[in-house]
């Protein structure tokens, strides 16, 4: 079996694909700003009344916060200290779970 990602044999992440770079919480939304080697890449911004609840994530070695929108799409990150992100974000009010 191949993997997209040499990366994916060794944490058995098939099939699951989380960002890592910075995730930055504001005030009024979730900004992301990718590293240099993401394959998907791109900055992303979700303004926190599109944002419908923001939780951890575990798959294999993968540990990281999702964020799911309004419209049901989802992103996952690969988060550090991802208790801390959280309870920044209830800080903030934006929903968590």
């Amino acid at each position: 079996m191949l993997a997209w990602n040499p990366v994916q044999l060794i944490t058995g992440g098939f099939g699951y694909l989380a960002e890592g770079g910075h995730l930055l919480i504001w005030p009024n939304g979730v900004s992301f700003e990718p590293h240099s080697m993401n394959l998907p890449g791109g900055q992303w911004w979700a303004p926190a009344e599109t944002i419908r609840v923001g939780r951890t994530f575990s798959q294999q070695a993968l540990k990281g916060l999702e964020i799911e929108l309004q419209d049901g799409a989802t992103r996952r990150f690969v988060v550090g200290d991802r208790e801390n992100v959280l309870e920044t974000l209830r800080a903030l009010g934006l929903p968590t779970g």
